[in-house]
């Protein structure tokens, strides 16, 4: 029986998850701006939205922070400003004194006396902040920057941290549901044991459901994948998949969803490349053709080697599986292989022969390259595919060693 889940989609996880950050974001903006009573609202706000985000507490204490470092700040300049108003620097006597007429002495009898004209009165200026009250503010201002700088490389490692530790709780709540869902949807008892566990690792709802999905497509991937590389297959595959589907409780929306991205992975597991089976003996493609191709390989057949240098430019093998012989009036394998050497496009390319057992003397005395070999008949399939295996990594080698 399938067991209902409380936990939202992964749409609604998404929307609250964005809507949390967009509140954190102008919480940030109203802090800069010294509005901290509309930061304290967007906090609030993500609050509503996610009761539970572990954020909202380092959030509360930062807004708290900075309006104490701001009111002592604003009340650092005030004093400052009252000084200066009820204390004028000493230098306005200076200038009363440059004000006043200046002392004439008595000028000879025979001259007249003269008068000066008296200096206009020197209006009061407003207060000025002395050099080291300026000196003090900014060395305040440096220190409010610095503080900010230190308490955001405090958050970040706060953040990191904590990242680390969720994906340790996550990694032993992920393994314990590998165990559970390895063959196909766990019984009651084992779905509340998970979620025993989860609370007690002190997981999110978002977390377990997400978790929970990928490890239940990952098993029913892994579970499709041995079914058909087994051959195990019923005559109508979709039957298959459908009784994997229910036995995993995959629904529709999620096969439809990743059964694409399964089958690309299924396809490029067992891909191993184009092989050009160059052949005219019936029975040895009758024999050959079939288990090759449920190798993995994309075998394009040619009879003769006359066909298969028209069709190898189109083409590109991966590797040639050649006979030795050919009716007369073509090429021989070995005139064949002769031909591919001269262009060097395919020089490396790894070439079989499939040659008679009394021809195994002439090709060990054909001076064969490593990447070149033979198989005698009857052919030994599995002597077949390790020559092809051993000649592949040497040419993946060959082709490492150049970049």
């Amino acid at each position: 029986m399938a067991v209902q889940s409380n936990t939202p989609p992964p749409a609604a996880t998404a929307a609250r998850a964005k809507g949390v950050k967009e509140c954190f974001l102008e919480a940030d903006r109203f802090i800069k701006e010294k509005k901290f009573d509309k930061a304290r609202e967007e906090v609030e706000k993500a609050q509503k939205i996610d009761p539970r985000n572990p954020y909202l507490e380092a959030y509360v204490e930062r807004i708290k922070h900075f309006e104490q470092v701001h009111s002592k700040f604003d009340a650092f300049v005030e004093e400052k400003k009252r000084e200066v108003v009820e204390h004028p620097p000493a230098a306005a006597p200076a200038a009363a004194q440059a004000a006043a007429p200046a002392a004439v002495p008595p000028p000879p009898p025979t001259t007249p006396p003269t008068f000066s004209t008296p200096s206009p009165p020197v209006q009061p200026s407003a207060p000025v902040v002395a050099p080291n009250i300026q000196r003090e503010l900014e060395a305040m201002r440096q220190q409010i920057m610095s503080l900010s700088n230190d308490l955001q490389q405090e958050r970040k490692v706060r953040e990191e941290i904590q990242h680390q530790q969720v994906q340790a709780l996550v990694g032993q709540f992920r393994t314990a549901l590998e165990k559970a869902w390895r063959y196909g949807a766990p019984k009651e008892k084992e779905l509340t044991d998970l979620r025993q566990l989860a609370k007690s690792l002190k997981i999110s709802d978002d977390v377990v459901a997400s978790t929970t999905r990928e490890v239940k497509l990952e098993m029913y991937s892994r579970a499709a994948k041995e079914v058909v590389e087994k051959g195990r297959l019923l005559k109508s595959s979709s039957s298959t998949l459908d009784w994997l589907r229910k036995v995993y409780q995959v629904s529709v929306t999620e096969y439809l969803e990743y059964e694409s991205q399964f089958l690309i992975d299924l396809v490029s597991d067992r891909f191993r490349g184009t092989l050009m089976f160059v052949t005219s003996d019936e029975d040895c493609r009758t024999s050959l053709l079939p288990r090759l191709k449920s190798s993995g390989y994309a075998v394009v057949q040619s009879e003769n080697p006359e066909t298969a240098l028209e069709k190898i430019e189109r083409v590109t093998p991966t590797v040639i599986l050649c006979d030795s012989a050919f009716p007369k009036g073509s090429l021989s394998g070995l005139r064949f292989l002769q031909l591919i050497r001269a262009n060097g496009k395919y020089q490396f390319l790894p070439f079989v022969l499939i040659c008679r057992p009394d021809e195994t003397e002439q090709m060990q005395s054909s001076e064969l390259r490593p990447n070149e070999c033979y198989i005698p008949k009857p052919v030994d399939f599995e002597e077949l595919s390790t020559l092809i295996d051993v000649r592949l990594v040497q040419l993946r080698e060959y082709l490492t060693s150049l970049t």
